[in-house]
């Protein structure tokens, strides 16, 4: 089994036991969602992985710098683990709804009343997605990255179409938006490492030191 398999499988197994988990613990309590609110289990777990990927991704940038030859600091990866970061924070404390209302408000719209989660994930990903072009060549040789990254970015747009449903006033939807999203993280999560360790394979035949 490789690489790609192992990682889909985990993926599928720990979110499966993730999501059921927090489901039954949820409808033990008198609300199937309730671990799947902000501040909860879910969004826990989910501002955690971020906030690994952003780490993967940073160390991914460094040894990018430095065994690269010609290859400067201003990477794909270096902006990979800012955004995650600020993807990590955003997660936990909610900064994309204030910005968003912020934003309308400016333009001189009504911030009351208008669903921003998925609208603002979908900004997110377009901006995401800018980047990858943009240094496509730092990245398209890593056929493993390409794939989870895909999925991931599914995770991502099942999020964004099923906050819009939630938001029309299908509740049982926020459940299946909130699974996509933390498979969508997962998968991420999974690029970054694969990403990581993929490269610091292909160094053991070139350099000594791959240490920091």
């Amino acid at each position: 089994m490789n690489k790609i398999k192992i990682a889909i499988f985990i993926n599928l197994v720990f979110n499966g036991i993730l999501v059921y988990s927090c489901t039954l613990a949820g409808i033990n309590k008198g609300d199937a969602f309730f671990l799947f609110e902000e501040k909860q289990a879910v969004t826990f777990f989910s501002a955690l992985f971020l906030g690994s990927t952003s780490l993967s991704a940073a160390y991914r940038s460094y040894v990018h710098y430095k065994y690269e030859e010609g290859k400067k600091f201003f990477n794909f990866w270096g902006l990979s683990s800012l955004g995650f970061f600020y993807l990590c924070m955003d997660e936990y404390f909610m900064a994309h709804e204030g910005i968003a209302a912020g934003l309308v408000e400016m333009v001189g719209g009504n911030a009351r009343g208008t669903h921003f989660d998925g609208l603002t994930l979908a900004f997110f990903g377009l901006i995401a997605l800018g980047v990858c072009i943009y240094f496509r060549k730092q990245i398209l040789f890593n056929k493993n990255f390409i794939i989870l990254c895909v999925l991931g970015a599914c995770g991502l747009c099942g999020t964004v179409v099923f906050d819009q449903l939630e938001y029309r006033g299908a509740v049982i939807y926020k459940l299946i938006e909130e699974t996509f999203k933390i498979v969508g993280v997962t998968f991420f999560l999974s690029a970054y490492i694969i990403a990581l360790t993929d490269f610091l394979a292909t160094l053991k035949g070139r350099v000594t030191d791959v240490s920091i």
